[in-house]
């Protein structure tokens, strides 16, 4: 935690809500291209729109914590 910049958590948070603007503008997209014929165009922005909005959302709300260590059971540890 201390080798961290204090302005990280923050940059983190804004990298996140342009995943999340990303996100909406993709699912836009494939919301405006439901009436016509289907081609491989549709499961890409399927693709970003789950990704960016999925790493958005961890990003926005757990800013610098991303990156923190957790505690793991002894029963999933390695030997």
């Amino acid at each position: 935690m201390g080798h961290r910049k204090p302005w990280t958590g923050l940059i983190i948070r804004i990298a996140g809500l342009v995943l999340l603007a990303i996100a909406a503008f993709s699912a836009r997209r494939l919301f405006a291209r439901a009436m016509t014929p289907p081609d491989g165009l549709e499961y890409f922005l399927a693709l970003i729109a789950f990704a960016s909005a999925s790493a958005g959302c961890a990003m926005t709300t757990l800013g610098a914590h991303l990156f923190d260590q957790v505690e793991v059971s002894a029963r999933w540890r390695r030997l």
